[in-house]
């Protein structure tokens, strides 16, 4: 605007009048002029995205001396993996002005900057999946967790996790918050190398009822703070006995939930303590994207909590610490529309969530401890699977007995001020949505009753959901470039394939000034074709590597008496073999059984001989007779296993518990799995199917003493939007 242009000062009396009597209206106008202005640059800003690459990058920061001097003594490890918060989720990595006031983390802020940043980070997509990386070291299709629920959310039996290798060596592990990596016997924390573990009833914010080594405890106020009082109780110890030890706290915060159960709320929500949720009820927000902040700011206070104790003590000048998300931001649908995403998003990353796009696996790493820097970054690619090497060295450990072998790659050079290593500079890195084994998704078995391999439907080019083929779901970094198998969000220009019915292009981008980009102002496809083909060769590779390990695509072994625990649950969705379409999965459990004969097959072994007493958790409009067998899958086959004969009663308005009968079991034989097979043998001669949801076999052992561990089916995510979905009230133990 020019001087000529300028608009003409009101006069003093003008001015007087506001002051005295024009509050009103200076109200008005922040109510209607100021969001309607926002929208409109927002917008503006959005589709001026699409042809130039727009977009936050971080300030460079002050560099100084550690906070903590280097030590020989062995360090303390505490990681913190904040569920569901984006890389844009922090006002450090928002630029300043009105857009992004609303955003407060002045905790995670000041970590941020007593340490090292990492910039390049990249976690998986999705809960599980990151969860599996970061214990494990290894990519998540080789450990079995596969996806988020259905059955393919267990950490398969033979993989070892760094609580296991930590401990060997001598240090005191423990576990506060989310699991998601296992439902019952031999794959909770405390049966996987976690001395000590505390973990809430999955997505209750309120009044929570806790699991502390396995025992139920009632708690009551707001989990998050609750939590944080156990933490911090259990440094205290630590404090006294003077014992390295490694501390993983997975939150809560900031996922959907409820407020106190699964009928508590209007819907899937972000609850705050009502201090937060109140700050943001006036704010020219949308209300997802005020939850969320509230629910950030109430974790940022928890883990200000956390640091203040830890100053305090005599654990921080030797205790690292470690925060990322688990995945990039779960954009509820407002959030996800032009202006809400500019807010939350400034980064100007393409994806969320659930997606391989930037946006939805790339996120922050900070550290803290002695020797780290302040202020210190770097923008070495590396990514969740590279923790627990990194923390095997800085513990000192040199030998892993009985580890499988590494896909991450140690960055304790980098933590220690080093330059990235020749190994790190070349390295690829791969991502993989796990949208192509969702739904009905059941591998062939082979003679040996694990999964064939090769076999159609985990074919690269044709095989998983609906037969367009697991290439659409990767992407790959190397150095700058970024390669995306389904470029059809970004409108990518590279060469195309046939996924299904589907033309999608590939693409290849070039990332640059800090700016990760799926934007054509930054595909590279067409000016350097070599890169292309070498990415997308090293993704067929990948992906093929990933088949032939030994526990990818194979679901869990359930363990009966083990450790000679009283009870064990069989979760319903771990079915190795079901009757294809009649016997369907649901997201924690199974539906189905329309004719006889129709069947969900479960591996299983029998470590504690005994009597038996078998109930099923179902719910169901159709009475039937059901045969379950158990015993080698070969005398279930001939029909010489034993096994139990049930009428299973109709009650369509609720979940029904059903004991079936005893059987007793031998233990099974060393190097044999047996099976647990559920038949329909009679059905009502209705269409409709004789189960709407199975949850759970749960197998208790007659005369047993001992606290008996039932599994809560609606404790997992995925279960409350399926219930919404079908229009049931009372689906799975609801």
């Amino acid at each position: 605007m020019t001087a000529l242009e300028q608009p003409v000062a009101p006069s003093r009396r003008l001015w007087r009048n506001i002051a005295l009597g024009g509050g009103l209206v200076v109200l008005v106008f922040m109510i209607i002029f100021v969001p309607v202005y926002v929208t409109t640059q927002q917008k503006a800003r959005s589709k001026s995205r699409e042809h130039t690459c727009a977009g936050f990058q971080l300030p460079p920061k002050e560099v100084r001396p550690p906070k903590y001097p280097a030590s020989s003594k062995r360090p303390n490890f505490i990681y913190i993996l904040v569920d569901d918060q984006g890389y844009d989720d922090l006002r450090l990595h928002h630029p300043p002005g009105p857009l992004h006031s609303f955003i407060q983390t002045p905790n995670l802020d000041r970590f941020f900057l007593q340490g090292l940043e990492l910039t390049n980070f990249y976690v998986t997509p999705m809960c599980s999946t990151s969860r599996a990386e970061l214990l494990t070291g290894r990519y998540y299709p080789r450990t079995g967790a596969m996806y988020v629920n259905t059955g393919w959310d267990f950490l398969n039996s033979n993989e070892t996790n760094i609580a296991q290798i930590l401990g060997a060596s001598g240090y005191k592990t423990s576990v506060f918050g989310k699991w998601h990596n296992g439902r019952t016997a031999g794959y909770q924390p405390y049966d996987l190398g976690f001395q000590h573990s505390v973990l809430p009833t999955p997505y209750i914010f309120k009044d929570n009822a806790m699991y502390v080594n396995g025992n139920t405890k009632q708690t009551q106020g707001w989990m998050e703070e609750v939590l944080m009082g156990n933490i911090i109780d259990y440094l205290k110890k630590r404090e006294a006995d003077d014992q390295p030890f490694f501390m993983y706290y997975p939150s809560f915060s900031v996922h959907a939930g409820w407020m106190r159960s699964a009928n508590d709320g209007p819907r899937f929500q972000r609850p705050a303590p009502p201090k937060y949720t109140r700050k943001f009820q006036n704010m020219s927000l949308s209300d997802d994207t005020a939850n969320l902040y509230a629910m950030l700011e109430y974790f940022d206070d928890q883990f200000g909590r956390l640091l203040r104790y830890l100053e305090s003590s005599k654990l921080a000048d030797n205790t690292y610490i470690m925060i990322s998300g688990d995945n990039g931001p779960a954009l509820f649908q407002h959030e996800s529309k032009p202006l809400p995403r500019v807010v939350r998003m400034p980064s100007g990353m393409q994806g969320a969530k659930k997606t391989v796009m930037e946006g939805g696996v790339r996120n922050f790493l900070a550290v803290r401890g002695p020797g780290v820097a302040q202020g210190a970054s770097s923008d070495a690619l590396l990514g969740l699977l590279d923790v627990s090497p990194t923390l095997v060295e800085l513990a000192g450990i040199t030998q892993v007995p009985q580890h499988l072998p590494w896909d991450g790659i140690s960055f304790a050079n980098i933590i220690q001020g080093q330059a990235p290593s020749q190994q790190q500079q070349e390295r690829l890195l791969f991502s993989m949505e796990t949208t192509c084994i969702q739904e009905d998704f059941v591998p062939a078995l082979g003679p040996d009753r694990q999964t064939l391999k090769p076999q159609p439907l985990l074919d690269y080019n044709t095989g998983g959901v609906r037969g367009e083929g697991f290439k659409r779901c990767l992407g790959v970094r190397y150095k700058q470039y970024k390669w995306l198998a389904d470029a059809r969000k970004s409108k990518g220009s590279g060469p195309s394939y046939t996924a299904g019915n589907a033309s999608v292009p590939t693409a290849l981008y070039k990332f640059g000034d800090g700016l990760h980009l799926e934007l054509p102002c930054m595909e590279v496809s067409k000016h350097e074709p070599e890169m292309l083909r070498f990415l997308e060769q090293s993704a067929e590779a990948y992906f093929a590597a990933m088949l032939a390990s030994s526990h990818s695509f194979e679901k869990a072994l359930f363990y009966i008496g083990l450790h000679g625990r009283p009870g064990t649950n069989i979760v319903a969705d771990g079915a190795i073999e079901r009757t294809p379409a009649r016997v369907k999965v649901l997201p924690m459990g199974l539906s189905g059984f329309l004719r006889k004969g129709d069947s969900a097959s479960y591996r299983i072994k029998v470590v504690t001989a005994g009597q038996y007493e078998i109930t099923l958790y179902y719910q169901s409009d159709e009475a039937a007779v059901f045969r379950l067998w158990v015993g080698p899958y070969s005398k279930i086959q001939d029909g010489t296993a034993m096994h139990l004969d049930a009428r299973l009663p109709a009650d369509p308005n609720k979940r029904h518990v059903e004991t079936i009968g005893t059987l007793a079991l031998p233990a099974t034989p060393p190097g044999q799995s047996w099976e647990v097979k559920l038949e329909m043998v009679q059905g009502s001669g209705s269409l409709r199917p004789a189960i709407k949801a199975l949850d759970t076999i749960f197998f208790k052992r007659v005369g047993a003493a001992g606290p008996i561990t039932h599994y809560d089916p609606n404790a997992q995510e995925g279960v409350r939007s399926w219930k919404i979905t079908h229009g049931y009230k009372n689906v799975v133990g609801g």
